[in-house]
């Protein structure tokens, strides 16, 4: 019987689930922007205090894990907004399909 993943080791885990970096690529930066304008769009009718590119891929000159489809972003809002729900994501802020950018309020 193979062994549940809260029993292995880190060893373990890294062989089946290894995780690449690469050198910064400024195509995440361009990445944000459009996504950035997206939202801004999207919550226009939502009190939104600012919107945050966070995490490796927002740091220049580290190497950061390949992210084409998820960027950690997060609008900053003073309440919760009907909008985000038919973007397909939860109240609680987690999204509900894993190939969608994460939001959080």
């Amino acid at each position: 019987m193979a062994k549940k993943l809260l029993e292995m080791s880190l060893e373990e885990l890294w062989e089946l689930f290894p995780i690449f970096l690469i050198e910064h690529n400024d195509k995440w930066n361009k990445n944000y922007e459009k996504i950035e304008l997206f939202f801004k769009k999207a919550l226009s009718r939502c009190p939104v205090e600012r919107i945050s590119h966070i995490g490796s891929t927002a740091v220049e000159g580290i190497w950061a894990k390949n992210h084409d489809k998820c960027m950690n972003i997060y609008p900053f809002l003073r309440m919760k907004c009907p909008v985000m729900l038919y973007m397909g994501y939860t109240e609680e802020g987690k999204s509900a399909c894993s190939d969608k950018i994460f939001l959080k309020v």
